[in-house]
């Protein structure tokens, strides 16, 4: 077991909660909201201190580690949002807004992003302020190389070529350097090793039928590398030249999908291209972003008729009109495919190994 995915898993479970709790509230504000929100909050409080501390690359960078831990946090929330896939960029506001379901409050938010702040004044902080907007509400914030280096210490390679000493340390200490992608296609063979990555997951969470309710080792395991792999994804997008202009890329940010909606595209996308299963049963599609039992009640929005998938198109329904909504089949239009693979020369194929791996179940 890695200890540092360990904490990554569970510094990126906080931001998780912070952000359902928050779009909890904006969606339906009201008494179980709230609670929800009493909830997370108590769970930043008690758990943040601790797994920020564990933050992978904190060792390496003397500077970060005398960060106050609400620091840490926003640097986490904004990490988070870079490796959920759309934009890298949060406004000021939303990460106020963040930052008070954690429990902090909005002056001291704003004094955490004002331009003479530590993260400002830091090597932490990327800001870019609109003409004319307000400082730091409008403003919107990314992670510098330093920054993302705490986080993921490959990309100590990259902030050390804008001089830091100590986070070219960590690119030493880390067993797998990030390489950059070479090509969108190779992009899209890691994109369906995390989907399949995702298919045990799921397959380990739910063969335990009605044995027990406790999560197995092996699910734990799987669940782990599956998000390992996502995260390690992220960061070679963010070290190739124009990795932002991949076709993929550009599709997720256009449509403001999250890491679950493109989990659901890519599944799509390659029941089609590798196995010719081009309309997939929606039991299956739910428990593929089922990170646990309760999200099989928390994730059927993502397959209702007002679903982003559904309403912009992207998805489509097949046997919906005749039964229950878990009872369609799901494919991905056309057009979706199109403008995924624009910039791909020649398209994924499989070789013979390829087929034979995938037919003997170890692909």
């Amino acid at each position: 077991m890695n200890p540092s995915h360990t904490a990554l898993e569970g510094i990126l479970s906080l931001c998780d909660s912070l952000r359902r709790s928050l779009d909890a509230q904006l969606r339906d504000p009201g008494p179980q909201s709230e609670t929800l929100a009493e909830t997370t909050r108590l769970q930043a409080q008690q758990q943040g201190p601790d797994l920020l501390a564990l933050i992978p690359g904190l060792p390496h960078q003397p500077e970060a580690a005398r960060l106050p831990h609400e620091d840490l946090l926003l640097l986490a929330l904004l990490f988070h949002r870079t490796i959920d896939g759309g934009a890298d960029a949060l406004a000021g506001a939303e990460l106020v807004a963040l930052l008070g379901i954690a429990g902090f409050d909005r002056g001291a938010s704003l004094g955490m992003l004002n331009p003479g702040s530590r993260l400002r004044t830091g090597p932490w902080l990327l800001a870019e302020n609109p003409q004319h907007a307000f400082d730091p509400i409008d403003t919107q914030f990314r992670l510098s190389h330093s920054s993302l280096a705490l986080f993921w210490p490959g990309y100590a390679g990259e902030a050390g070529k804008a001089g830091s000493k100590s986070t070219s340390s960590a690119a030493a200490d880390h067993p797998e350097p990030i390489e950059p992608y070479r090509s969108e296609e190779q992009l899209l063979w890691d994109l369906y090793t995390w989907r399949n990555l995702s298919l045990q997951r799921a397959e380990a969470l739910f063969e335990q039928g009605k044995r027990k309710l406790s999560q197995s080792p092996r699910f734990r395991d799987l669940r782990r590398e599956a998000r390992g792999m996502h995260l390690r994804i992220r960061a070679r997008i963010g070290r190739t030249a124009k990795g932002r202009d991949f076709g993929i890329e550009k599709f997720t940010r256009d449509h403001k999908l999250d890491a679950d909606e493109l989990l659901i595209v890519v599944h799509l996308l390659f029941c089609e291209l590798a196995e010719m299963e081009p309309y997939v049963p929606a039991p299956e599609c739910l428990r593929l972003v089922a990170d646990s039992r309760n999200d099989l009640f928390r994730k059927r929005r993502l397959f209702t008729p007002k679903s982003r998938l559904r309403k912009t198109g992207i998805m489509q329904a097949e046997g919906e009109e005749y039964s229950k909504l878990l009872a369609a089949h799901f494919s991905l239009a056309d057009w979706a495919e199109d403008r995924i693979l624009a910039g791909v020369i020649e398209l994924p194929r499989f070789d013979e190994k390829d087929l034979d791996d995938f037919f003997r179940g170890e692909g």
